[in-house]
């Protein structure tokens, strides 16, 4: 990943397909109607976005908000990166 368009979209890429997932178990275990599981699939669309997507929006270049939602090492340890810009 090269910059902040590339980190939006994997973070975005993830989410669609974690709340899919999640929407297909939803579906085995329950007996909602397709509308219903429409309005759940609109509720974790809108939590996902107020969760992850909206931060991202902040992130502003920060190398530690990348390694935090993707699980790696931020490529340096400089003080200045780790602030967080809110």
């Amino acid at each position: 990943m090269s910059g902040p368009a590339d980190v939006v979209g994997a973070v975005r890429l993830r989410t669609r397909r974690t709340v899919a997932v999640e929407l297909e178990r939803l579906a085995r275990r329950s007996s909602l109607s397709e509308i219903q599981i429409e309005a759940v699939a609109a509720a974790l669309e809108r939590v996902s976005t107020v969760l992850v997507l909206d931060r991202l929006a902040a992130w502003q270049g920060d190398p530690w908000v990348v390694a935090e939602l993707f699980g790696h090492d931020a490529p340096t340890t400089n003080e200045e990166h780790r602030r967080c810009p809110n």
